[in-house]
């Protein structure tokens, strides 16, 4: 995920369980249904496998990487005060927004909806 090596373990891990913690908290109504369906576990749902893996578990750690690496983007700011450090802190920014929505791409493919939104304006 390209985290910069200054982040620390404990850090790091921080922002691995706030991910955890967005992730389910996106897919509760989700796991409620499969519970009742009888799937106890992540691995029990029905999916397909890719490389020996089912891809719902695939999907789980793609969007939890992901929300843990915008969170780190978002929070972990280059203190120089030059402008080249300005400039490193607005590509982290840039940076989160698109790990979001690669976050948000994995819940939608678990949740089996389409990755688009269509408004009228």
């Amino acid at each position: 995920m390209r985290i910069p090596e200054e982040v620390d373990p404990a850090r790091l891990r921080a922002a691995l369980r706030g991910g955890m913690l967005q992730v389910r908290g996106e897919l509760r109504l989700w796991k409620a249904g499969h519970v009742l369906a009888g799937a106890a576990t992540l691995g029990a749902v029905d999916s397909e496998e890719i490389d020996g893996e089912p891809a719902v578990e695939l999907l789980y750690r793609r969007a939890v990487f992901h929300a843990a690496a915008a969170e780190l983007a978002e929070t972990h700011s280059d203190i120089a005060a030059t402008g080249e450090g300005q400039e490193r802190n607005e590509a982290r920014r840039d940076a989160a927004g698109e790990l979001r929505r690669l976050a948000t791409l994995a819940i939608r493919d678990m949740l089996g909806v389409t990755r688009t939104s269509v408004e009228l304006i």
